[in-house]
């Protein structure tokens, strides 16, 4: 029997099989051969090392893979969002390492986002207590990830052509997962190796485009709630079947926020705009797997959502306020978990009206 429900999950599935960091690394890599030095950074690091790795003709001499600690397995782990210790140390022996590469070998660093918080090495005079405060402050603002970069990178010593520097004469070939908007490549993970020309391996486009839909594809921006509340609006008027909106909202924080994340709060917004209206179906998930401080990628609301909260005991309006979408969908039942996907392009919405 056919679930509208199942359809959404089985093409955001579509959607994160087409831009895993293993199969895009692989296949824009595999004309490469000899050897090289290899550098994975961010949330992908994991998987786009592993591309890397399955190919036969590479002899990768020398690595080193740096994630947030929650996204696979890595030579170095360090802290997401916020940088912590262990972003001190992974930026460290980052440093020391492309210093003592062997001259002449050429480096294959891998992008994507999250590097610029999980690894760190701050110029003389900043510490680590004032960084992680402001990256607080900004985040608590709903701030845009190229602004918060730009403000990351006037303290470090990696971003914004830092490691580079470091990595000293040799060649350098960048590829990138982009999670920016406008997908300027010199501002993913703060841009460590600019103003080396980086190529991309994968885009928001290229997954929004692999859940397949006859009706154009939108962006996606601005204030989480807000966007999630218009697409709920705009898709009760609208023509029947799959629609797509691919990008990344913010949320700003109250003082105390509860559990959730930007493609959750976007979700509940809709959800109880959504209240009662059946034949619509909408979700909304981060292609990274995890959402904000929660385990969760994202959640798929419909017309019975609010109805199921209030069976629970819960308000989504105090829940919203509040900045709590997470306890608020779980009680619903309507989370989507996945775990790291081993890829990291922003946000997508996909939703269904029969």
């Amino acid at each position: 029997m056919y679930d509208p429900r199942q359809d959404l999950l089985t093409r955001f599935q579509s959607a994160l099989t087409r831009v895993h960091g293993t199969a895009v690394t692989r296949a824009a890599l595999s004309h490469l051969s000899g050897p090289h030095a290899l550098a994975a950074l961010g949330k992908a690091a994991p998987a786009m090392a592993m591309g890397a790795r399955a190919i036969a003709s590479l002899e990768l001499t020398h690595s080193f893979i740096a994630a947030p600690r929650g996204y696979g397995d890595a030579d170095h782990l360090g802290g997401h969002p916020v940088p912590d210790d262990s972003s001190l140390a992974a930026g460290a022996a980052f440093a020391a390492w492309l210093d003592a590469l062997p001259h002449g070998l050429p480096l294959i660093a891998l992008v994507s986002g999250g590097a610029s918080a999980c690894i760190e090495h701050l110029k003389p005079g900043h510490t680590l207590e004032e960084l992680a405060a402001r990256t607080r402050e900004l985040l608590a603002f709903g701030v845009d990830i190229a602004e918060i970069n730009a403000e990351r990178g006037r303290w470090s010593q990696l971003k914004h052509g830092g490691a580079r520097v470091f990595a000293g004469e040799r060649e350098v070939v960048v590829w990138v997962l982009s999670d920016v908007p406008g997908d300027d490549l010199s501002v993913v993970g703060s841009g460590p190796f600019t103003p080396v020309a980086a190529k991309v391996l994968a885009t928001n486009g290229d997954a929004a485009r692999a859940i397949g839909t006859e009706h154009p594809i939108q962006k996606l921006a601005g204030d989480a709630a807000k966007q999630g509340k218009l697409i709920a609006r705009l898709l009760r008027g609208a023509k029947s079947g799959i629609w797509v909106w691919g990008g990344e909202t913010t949320v700003s924080l109250p003082a105390t926020p509860g559990r959730g994340g930007r493609a959750q709060h976007l979700a509940l917004a809709a959800a109880m705009e959504l209240d009662g209206v059946e034949g619509i179906a909408l979700l909304s998930a981060g292609t990274d797997g995890i959402d904000g401080n929660s385990d969760d990628a994202g959640a798929l609301v419909d017309g019975g959502t609010v109805a199921r909260m209030h069976d629970e005991g819960i308000d989504p309006v105090d829940a919203l306020a509040r900045a709590d979408s997470n306890t608020a969908l779980a009680a619903a039942g309507d989370l989507i978990h996945t775990g790291p996907t081993g890829t990291n392009v922003m946000d997508l919405v996909i939703a269904r009206k029969d």
